[in-house]
Order: structure tokens, then sequence, then C-alpha cells
């Protein structure tokens, strides 16, 4: 292989199983990779270019769309892939000045400031472009640059960058450190076989992601179309629902506002002592972080005792309720308790609304999570300086109220486009963990392929 073997922590050592050796790791650890695999430096399989010095950007330097090239940069990477929906121009005299970092199809841009080490192979032709002074480019690769886009992504490669990491506001990867980045490196051919597997789960997930997209925009249409029109309905009325909006609904439908068709609009407290009084287990208490538009978020919930909890007797969940963010950067994110959610309160940034008789809960939820709702809930809150919403203008606020039974009706086909919507995440998340598996085992040669 080409360049020269790093000398020193990646040297071999106890016996390995087999057809395999063992390399020094970070952290003093070993992996074992196969015997004719190389272990290299990234210097010493491509050239890495940045924009430094008196090349970097002044204002003068941002032009127009069609006056000069695109200048990509960190917000150019998304996901360890090539986003081109946000683009800045700059001069043709700045393209030409740094011929070493003009941008050709199968070089590799690595993040250096910020989010370090995202990576986006330019996996296309952009037409004319350079790079702005928050990336790194790799050129001149020597081995195949798909595998080592993968391999930059990897595991091994992640902590050796999070090792690089400093203690200021803005972290920094320098190019020596991006030079000095180790990887294990297999023949061509290998190298284009585990390319090749990888890029068709990638392939997979982006298929399955556009699907998901795809099907998030036809709820929110459905969410508009049932919410506004309802089922089967030919005559309506156009009604002002405040704060300028004038909304046109069924004719059969009453607009009442939202204290009238609930039992409690309400929020709790946080106990005293705060964070020190929570449990490892007991009643579930809910924070603002764990609701959600999909749900209740119950990974990070924290607990309080039976005794805490009955002294915020006021708020104590009952299956159904509605919880609504009322503070904070997570205002008017909204979930529903689910029918054998159990015990459980909420804090003071979580407001209780329980629905009367005349208004089914998971109509309410959807309404409450649709943009016409959202709309208005940013217009009631809108203008205080620390966002929040107060009871009086939760409770006042106008809402539609079919008849029950089509208000059953709406939510039991918004329920089963989110059941659809769950099991392609979930078939996501599935693939991306079948990736991240993949890519530790084909890129430390624990699986090996045959070429």
């Amino acid at each position: 292989m080409v360049g020269s073997e790093p000398s020193g922590d990646y040297s071999e050592l106890k016996k390995a199983k087999p057809g395999y050796k063992l390399v020094k790791s970070l952290f003093g650890k070993e992996i074992e990779i196969p015997e004719e695999w190389d272990v290299k430096e990234l210097k010493n399989l491509a050239k890495i270019k940045g924009r430094i010095g008196w090349r970097g950007y002044s204002q003068n330097d941002f032009v127009e769309e069609g006056k000069g090239v695109i200048s990509l940069g960190g917000t150019n990477i998304k996901n360890d892939k090539l986003d081109l929906s946000k683009r800045r121009y700059v001069t043709f005299e700045k393209y030409d000045e740094s011929p070493e970092i003009q941008v050709n199809t199968n070089d590799i841009l690595i993040q250096k400031t910020g989010t370090i080490g995202g990576v986006a192979l330019i996996d296309k032709n952009v037409g004319k472009a350079t790079i702005n002074p928050n990336v790194s480019i790799i050129k001149k690769i020597l081995c195949n640059s798909l595998f080592l886009s993968f391999s930059l992504t990897n595991s091994y490669v992640k902590k050796q960058i999070n090792r690089f990491k400093t203690a200021t506001s803005v972290p920094l990867l320098t190019q020596e450190q991006i030079s000095s980045l180790i990887i294990f490196v297999p023949s061509k051919p290998e190298q284009q076989k585990i390319a090749s597997i990888l890029s068709n789960v990638v392939s997979l997930i982006s298929s399955f992601d556009e699907f998901l997209s795809h099907t998030k925009r036809l709820k929110t249409g459905l969410m508009q179309q049932l919410l506004t029109e309802g089922i089967g309905h030919k005559k309506f009325k156009k009604v002002n629902l405040g704060f300028g909006k004038t909304i046109e609904f069924p004719e059969e439908w009453k607009i009442e506002i939202l204290k009238e068709n609930t039992s409690k609009i309400g929020s709790g407290i946080t106990p005293f002592g705060g964070s020190e009084v929570y449990q490892k287990d007991g009643i579930p208490f809910i924070r603002s972080q764990n609701v959600h538009f999909d749900g209740l978020h119950l990974d990070n919930v924290a607990y309080i005792t039976q005794e805490i909890h009955d002294k915020m007797s006021g708020t104590k969940l009952k299956s159904m309720d509605v919880l609504l963010n009322i503070t904070g950067a997570s205002i008017g994110r909204c979930s529903i308790v689910p029918e054998k959610f159990g015990e459980g309160n909420v804090n003071q940034h979580v407001c209780i609304i329980r629905s009367k008789p005349s208004l089914f809960p998971g109509f309410l939820n959807y309404f409450l999570i649709s943009s016409l709702m959202q709309n208005m809930i940013n217009s009631v809150q809108g203008g205080i300086s620390r966002q929040g919403l107060n009871f009086k203008d939760l409770g006042n606020l106008h809402i539609p109220i079919p008849k029950f039974e089509e208000q059953q009706k709406i939510t039991s086909i918004l329920s089963e486009v989110d059941k659809k919507i769950n099991n392609l995440e979930s078939n996501k998340t599935r693939l991306e963990n079948l990736k991240k598996g993949l890519m530790q085992n084909l890129l430390t040669g624990q699986i090996r392929v045959t070429v």
C-alpha cells in the first residue's frame, strides 16, 4: 500500500487469531484487523488542504447566485452527506486565487470548526466551487474515495477526532490533526466491495427517509383537511378565530372556547428541593422534555415518591389527559397520556388539559398539534419577553367542536397514519443500526468480503 506505517501507538502487540493482527488503538486498547491490511495516517492517503491566512473571506467577497462560484462549508455537511440546500457564493477571483482548494468530484469535505468531524463526499458534479475557512478538503485520494469517506465516519475515527476537541467555546480541528487520523486500509478491490455494500445500505435508508418525509407531508395535509373540512360536509361557514385568523368550517360544527369543553386546565410545580428529590424509580414526573408531538418520550423521565405525588394531588395525571408545554423553547408541543399509563404528575412547565365528554381527547390533541393551532399559540404568546402561555389565554382559545362520533372518526384516521409513520421510523432505525454494525465490522475486517 502507499505511504509508510505510522510509528509508535499502532505497533503490533500480542498474538491474534489466525489471519489477523492486533494494533494498539486509543487509550491503549487493541483492535484486531486482517494481517494484510495496512494502517495509514490520512496524510499518506491524500492531500489535505484548507482556506487559511490571508485567503479567508471578507464581506466584499460574497456575491449573488450567477455572479460567482459556490462556497462550500459546514452548513453543506448534513448527516455526513453533501447538502446543497443552503448555498453561498463568492467571486470568481476568490476561486481562481486558490486552485489547491477548488472542489472536484470525489473530493471529501471535513468540518474543522463548530461540529467538528462532519464528512461529506463530493459525489456529483457541483460546478465551480471552493471551500470556506470552516472546512478542509481532502484531495488526490490514493484509495477508494467512497471507502475513505465511510472510514472517516466510523467510530474509531470519530474517537480520534473527539480526542482533539479543545475546551474553547468553538471546537477546532487543525489540518495537522486531520492529517494524523489513522485509517485501516485493505486492498483496493476490498475497499470497493466494502464501499458498495455500505452505499447500498445508505441508499436504502435514504429511500426510507424520503418515503417517511412524504408520508409526514401527507399527514400534514390530511390533518389540515380533516380538522377544517371534516368528513362528508358540503356547506361551510367562515369563522373568526381571533388573532386575524378566519377559517372555513362545516356549518354544523360548533365553535367554542376551550375552557367550555374542559374540566381542567392547569400545571403542576417543581417539588421542594428540585431535582435533588428525584428518584431512580417511583411515580413518573413529566417535564417539558418528555412531551413531544409524537408522544411522551420517557427515556429521561424523572421520578418522585408516592408521598410527593400525593401532596401534588391536583396535578395527578389521568389516562387521555392532553399535555401541553406552556413555557420555554418547546412551547406548544403536546401529546396525550396513553390509556394504560398509570400514575404520573407534571411540573410547572407542562399544562394538563382534561376534556369534558363533549370533546374527544384524541381530536383535541390533533387539533393542538395542527399548524392552525400552533400558529394561534404563537400569536397568544408572541411579544412576551419570556416565552409562556397563561391558563386564561389558553382557555379562551377558540376550537371547532364536531359531533362526538366525527371527532372519533377523524382521530382514528390520523392515528392510522401515525402508526404507519411509527413503523417506517422503526424500520429506518433498524437499518441505521445495521449500517452502524456493518461499518464497524467491515471497516475493521471483522466481516470479510469476497473479491
